[in-house]
């Protein structure tokens, strides 16, 4: 029987701090400022070292159970390459505490919403862990796509797939620094779940073009893509305004949970695995940062 996952008490008294409280609840209206440039931000996090002394490097995974903290989840029979995945959601287990918290601060501060902000807001988790099967298969499907998109230029569709999915092709479980962040069980894609519907949750577009019908989805992957939009004066629609102020909700819940944003996936979050010392390194302009997790062996098997 899978058991509830309780949070940290220190980290569960946050929700009444009026402090954080508030601040968190008018993140809606306020600018996400990331720190730094995301469209020249490096997606090389391979050099970061890996603390293998750490007591979290052979911190357990555990599953999540999704029901009983009031998460949401993909269809993950459906999920790309579902047959290499994980039947369940697994992540370290201080990771996992960390979601549970960040959903508990989303609901608290979104559970007064009107139905036109998307009433109460939950944390929609599309994958924690990830098994290095899963993400060679994952990589070769984005890379093939990515070259077919780019005309055949494989340069090209190499560039823009490294920015959507680490490349596992160096992998070596003996080098923890060479782990895929997936397979360390700290990284989480997460998007959000509104009960008025994905109109009202949303923090990408399908299909988005330029008004010549130039794509622009990968480009509005970056985090602060309609910040910059709205700061240059440019008039948003209504579906990128919803973008920008839920990508502002769970960004602030997130990095409240201690976690790092990844600059160019505003889904994607780290907790002191490689990604999560880069991009603390980037924003704080130091070197100080390195990782904590390396490679988690498959959880099912």
């Amino acid at each position: 029987m899978n058991k509830k996952i309780t949070i940290f008490e220190d980290d569960a008294e946050l929700i009444y701090n009026g402090w954080i409280f508030d601040d968190l609840k008018n993140s809606m209206n306020e600018p996400l400022d990331i720190g730094f440039n995301a469209t020249k931000t490096t997606t090389n996090y391979s050099d970061i070292d890996v603390d293998t002394k750490s007591p979290l490097f052979s911190e357990p995974l555990q599953k999540l159970d999704l029901e009983v903290n009031d998460l949401r989840g993909f269809d993950r029979t459906k999920l790309p390459s579902a047959e290499t995945r994980t039947k369940d959601i697994w992540g370290r287990e201080s990771v996992l505490r960390k979601i549970i918290f960040a959903n508990m601060l989303l609901g608290a501060i979104t559970k007064d919403n009107p139905k036109e902000l998307g009433g109460q807001l939950r944390l929609r988790i599309k994958d924690v862990y990830r098994p290095i099967e899963a993400q060679q298969a994952l990589w070769n499907n984005i890379l093939n796509r990515e070259i077919a998109n780019a005309g055949g230029d494989k340069e090209e569709g190499y560039r823009i797939a490294k920015i959507l999915c680490s490349d596992p092709t160096n992998f070596d479980e003996n080098n923890p620094k060479t782990a895929p962040i997936h397979t360390t069980g700290a990284a989480v894609d997460t998007f959000l779940w509104s009960d008025f519907g994905s109109d009202k949750s949303a923090i990408t577009i399908a299909g988005y073009k330029d008004e010549n019908g130039k794509s622009l989805v990968v480009d509005h992957y970056n985090t602060d893509y309609f910040e910059k939009k709205l700061a240059n004066g440019e008039k948003l629609t209504e579906q990128e305004e919803t973008c920008l102020r839920n990508r502002r909700l769970l960004n602030s819940v997130m990095k409240a949970a201690g976690f790092e944003n990844y600059v160019k996936e505003p889904w994607h979050f780290d907790y002191k695995d490689q990604m999560y010392a880069m991009m603390k390194n980037t924003r704080e302009k130091t070197n100080k940062y390195v990782a904590k997790y390396g490679y988690a062996k498959h959880p099912e098997r």
